[in-house]
This record gives C-alpha cells, structure tokens and sequence, in this order.
C-alpha cells in the first residue's frame, strides 16, 4: 500500500527522478524466488476504493529482496524497528562508506520511536463479531472461517468490513508519505558503528526485563567423572587433557552430544561458548589486511582465556557460584583484562575496516554479548553493556 501512495504523490509532484518499488523485509538467496502472496483483502478494497486501481491490488505479490537489489537501492523505508532489524543482519543494507540504507518511517520523519500499526486479522475481527451478533453464536470456536461467514454477511458487507479495517493504515501511510517529500525532509545518516550501539541500546533495554528470571544451574561434576562425561560429550576426533591450563582442551570438540546430558539452557550455553571459541578463530587468523593487529591479538587473548578458564570451569563447577554465575574472584584479572581488551577494540576496528570487514566485527560483537549474557552475572553483564553503549 506505502508503495501505490507513494507513486501516486510522485506522479501528482511531477517528480520523475524516484524510483519506488515493494519489498517484504527479508532477503531471498535461492535460485528459484518464490512467487509471493497475494495482498491482503483490506489494502486491496483501500486501493480499489480510494485510487480506482483493482487492477494493481489483483496482480501485486509481495517480493523478498535480493541482496543484488539490497545492494543497489539508496534508501529502503520500512514500517517499525522489527524489519529494520531484519534487513540490518545484511551487509547489503550499507553503503560501500557504511552508512544505514534501511529507516522506519518514524525515523524518516524525526520520530524515531512511531511505528506504523499492521492492521493485519483486524477486519476477521470485526467479521466475527458481527457475524455472531446475527447468528447469535455465543461459542468459543477459535477461528470463524470466511464461508461460514457468508451464511449471514454477503461478500460487499465483509469488504466494508475489510475497508473499515485499513483505512486507518492508509490515512498513517498517506501522512508518513507526505512527510517524506516535504521540502523540510532529511534522510538521515546512520552508520554501522551508530547501528551497532543502537542495536545494544535495544538488547540492553530487553536483557533488563528478563534478567531477573533465573539462571541455569550447573552442580559440580565429581573429580572421577570429569573424563567420562567430556568423552560422552566431544567426538571421536576431539583432543582434551583433564588439566585446566593445557591450551589443547576443547580445541577440537562438538558439544551436540551435550543435549542428551544436560539441560537445554546449560547445552545452549555451551553451543555459545562453541560457537565464539570458533569466530575466534577465524578473527585471529585473519591478516593485517582483513582486520586491525590490535583487534586480532585482542580476539586471540580471549579466546586463550576461554579455552583456558571458562570452557573447562564450566564442565568441572570451578569459577561457577551456586547461581551459574562466573566468579571474578576466583578466575582472576587477566578474563577481566582480556574482555576490556576485546570490548574496546570493536568501534576502532570498525572505523578502520571497508563494509565487510566492519560487518564481521559488528557480528562478531553480537556473539561475544550471547557468550556474555550466558555465562557472566549481571552485574558483568552491566560493565560490559557499559564499555559498549
């Protein structure tokens, strides 16, 4: 609907230098692009109404991108911080300087919190109730079907209905549209390092509603046990040693085997922990040309003090408190240390790289904050938060 507005306010302008099209908020990779949905009732009786357009509202289906197309555009307006979440996870969604393609049109228009309402099941409501209205059908059935409904309301009355619905959303569309292509509209600038602290502002803000819930807890494995249960754990091809400061445990290892031995939350931390050991990896085998040194030395101090410390505290309850929190105390200074090192090597690491290598560093960041808001107490996870925002 956003896009048939738009066109038309382009048109009525005489402005012929935009081009405007309609995508769904995600990318499609595969060589056989589906051929999409048709559009909903509601904006299609809004169109056919308001423009005399049926025949645009019956041949529309909706599109993914391509991250050619992604790739190309200048500008993607989206309807709320969802989707532009979505689009942000591709790098094609920057420009070759890094800078944000993909805006809500709160932010297009200086509102950076409005989202445009989806409208989306609102008309069946209404079916609904004036169906049972009529049919004085006071049941709990969970879903009125459309034939069913046609028993009491013809096919004009559920299109009114329909109308009644979206209108609303074309009314917030119409207005968001003449915003944009005021005199006084600004694009705005985003880049990649903005995106990255406004994405940990919002997971900062949601980690603070559910960190009161309670942690997994991992007792103790007895001494005697800790080779049988790593052996159940790791695959045939894994190295380990029991002694906590040999750098090859966990070098080599799958931790899938750990779902049939521990809890969902305790395998789903160890995957994390898997997961990052790995990014490690392949950040500090990169070459000075890929990534900044001081960033890679930083990945690789890490990742020693996660094959060293972590990894096998997690499996043996040494560092861990009753609570499944990582004790400071006992692990020492040089996990703190390596943290800090890693946590404030992100942004300049970033202003240094071209698009990509930026946006490995940006992934990268996200899956040291999964390892973070596993395994360290909230009050780590705070500091964390802090170095980062």
């Amino acid at each position: 609907m956003a896009a048939r507005i738009l066109r038309q306010k382009l048109v009525e302008k005489g402005i012929s230098t935009i081009d405007v099209d309609s995508r769904r908020a995600d990318v499609e990779y595969s060589s056989f692009p589906s051929s999409g949905l048709k559009m909903s009732q509601g904006s299609a009786v809004v169109i056919s109404q308001i423009f005399g357009d049926a025949e645009y509202a019956r041949q529309h289906r909706s599109r993914s991108f391509t991250s050619e197309l992604l790739d190309a555009v200048d500008l993607v307006v989206v309807m709320d911080h969802q989707q532009r979440e979505k689009l942000l996870s591709e790098v094609e969604a920057f420009s070759a300087d890094k800078v944000a393609k993909v805006y809500t049109f709160g932010q297009m228009i200086g509102e950076p919190e409005y989202s445009v309402a989806d409208p989306f099941g609102t008309d069946l409501i209404l079916i609904e109730k004036e169906y049972r209205r009529r049919a004085a059908d006071n049941s709990k059935e969970l879903k009125l079907s459309r034939e069913k409904a046609k028993q009491y309301l013809s096919d004009e009355e559920i299109e009114g209905f329909a109308y009644q619905a979206y209108l609303p959303l074309y009314r917030a569309l119409d207005q968001m549209c003449d915003l944009l292509l005021s005199p006084d509209a600004v694009i705005p600038s985003r880049t990649m390092i903005d995106v990255l602290r406004e994405d940990l502002g919002y997971r900062y803000e949601r980690w603070g509603k559910t960190r009161e819930k309670a942690w997994p807890t991992l007792f103790p494995l007895r001494k005697g046990k800790f080779a049988t249960f790593l052996t159940g754990l790791l695959n045939s091809e894994s190295q380990f040693v029991e002694n906590e400061d040999a750098p090859g445990l966990f070098q080599k290892g799958d931790f899938v085997g750990a779902f049939r031995h521990t809890t969902t939350e305790q395998s789903e931390v160890m995957l994390n922990l898997q997961t990052f050991d790995r990014q490690c990896s392949r950040v500090s085998n990169l070459s000075a040309d890929q990534l900044p040194r001081e960033f890679t030395a930083a990945a690789k101090a890490y990742q020693e003090v996660l094959r060293r410390r972590v990894m096998p505290g997690f499996f043996n309850g040494r560092y861990l408190n009753r609570y499944f929190h990582f004790d400071a105390a006992k692990i020492g200074p040089d996990l703190t240390s390596a943290l800090s090192s890693l946590a404030t090597s992100i942004y300049p690491a970033m202003e240094e790289l071209d698009r990509e290598g930026a946006f490995r560093v940006r992934r990268f960041a996200a899956s040291l904050l999964d390892v973070v808001e596993n395994v360290y107490s909230e009050s780590s996870v705070e500091e964390v938060y802090h170095e980062f925002i």
